[in-house]
């Protein structure tokens, strides 16, 4: 279930962000063992998603220094998150903390959110006014229907959503060189 009250989100009021010493919070999407329908993501392109924004994840902790990294993992699937090998270097160093809080509380709190999907959180945050970039999965914009392909096109045109690992980059990098444009957009 998703919010019902969107006038309660708590407002991200930060006029820029430093490179220098920023905070991105990465609440992830489910990390599923098998399909419930025949419809949905298999859990192997699941994983093979979940490992491209690890390396993503990887790729701006080795570009920036000042970079912490709040993880918020879905209910219930941490037990086999591949974060905890693939970026463990990173947890060890402190760069990557581990959270459990209300992620509406964490929005005014850290600088860009990235989103592995479109969800109510997604919208809850965009609400909130913080930087969101969203590394979707092809498999699920080849899914929505043309009405929100539409939404979904206007996302990837304003540097939004991305689906591969250099996209992703180029988001973040223009969230810190244009992020007057991208607030507009």
């Amino acid at each position: 279930t998703g919010s019902t009250a969107f006038q309660a989100v708590p407002k991200w009021n930060k006029s820029s962000i430093s490179t220098a010493n920023f905070k991105l919070l990465y609440p992830s999407g489910p990390l599923m063992d098998f399909m419930s329908d025949l419809q949905e993501i298999s859990p192997e392109k699941n994983l093979d998603h979940r490992l491209k924004i690890l390396q993503f994840l990887d790729n701006l902790l080795q570009k920036y220094s000042g970079l912490k990294i709040y993880y918020k993992p879905f209910p219930g699937t941490f037990t086999n998150d591949p974060i905890k090998k693939k970026l463990s270097k990173w947890f060890d160093q402190g760069r990557i903390k581990l959270t459990y809080a209300n992620i509406q509380n964490l929005y005014p709190k850290v600088d860009i959110v990235l989103w592995d999907s479109i969800s109510t959180g997604f919208a809850e945050s965009i609400v909130s006014g913080v930087p969101v970039v969203i590394f979707n999965s092809t498999f699920e914009y080849q899914r929505v229907s043309p009405r929100g392909k539409f939404v979904n096109d206007a996302l990837i045109d304003a540097g939004v959503q991305c689906f591969d690992i250099e996209s992703a980059e180029k988001s973040i990098d223009r969230i810190f060189n244009d992020f007057n444009g991208y607030k507009k957009e």
